[in-house]
């Protein structure tokens, strides 16, 4: 069984970048399942790239691991529309992991991003190239798989490229029009 996990951004500067994340979501969901049918989604369903990914998933009827990274994490969710998202979300996922964070904190979203890398096979990364403007972001994630030395996908939301850091374990990826790069 392969564990994919989604971090991203919240926010896009670009309004296409949505739409662009949205589309490569469908395209790794339909990659990664001709080579396992039974894949799992694992995310903390965040608003924007998390939620894109997770609903995806679910649409296509795998199984999604979520985590929780603290109490009132329905908090973080400002608007109706949104709330109510991560609900729906929340409720259709098979398993949540709730974090031991009571209140929000830079140290409880890093935890999270931290706990959907290990938990995953494949790291995907809705990114920006930036650093991290704060801690417990997806800049962090990124730089924990890349220690780590684990498999991840960079979204690039800007350029609208998808670049694959996958060890030899997984099957190539050039036929589908990615940028495979070395672990």
């Amino acid at each position: 069984m392969i564990k994919i996990g989604i971090v991203g951004h919240r926010f896009f500067k670009d309004p296409g970048s949505a739409a662009y994340v949205a589309n490569e979501c469908d395209n790794l969901l339909t990659l990664f399942s001709s080579y396992d049918p039974e894949l799992v989604v694992v995310s903390a369903i965040a608003a924007g790239a998390d939620s894109i990914f997770a609903q995806a998933a679910l649409d296509r009827h795998f199984r999604l691991e979520i985590v929780r990274p603290f109490d009132n994490y329905v908090s973080d969710f400002i608007t109706k529309p949104a709330k109510s998202n991560y609900e729906l979300l929340r409720s259709a996922a098979s398993s949540e992991t709730v974090l031991n964070y009571t209140n929000r904190s830079a140290t409880a979203y890093a935890t999270a991003m931290q706990w959907v890398a290990r938990s995953s096979d494949i790291l995907v990364a809705a990114w920006d190239g930036l650093p991290a403007r704060g801690m417990g972001g997806t800049a962090d994630a990124v730089d924990y798989a890349v220690s780590a030395r684990l498999n991840w996908i960079h979204i690039d939301v800007v350029n609208k490229q998808t670049f694959f850091h996958l060890s030899t374990l997984f099957p190539p990826v050039n036929t589908y029009n990615y940028y495979a790069v070395a672990p």
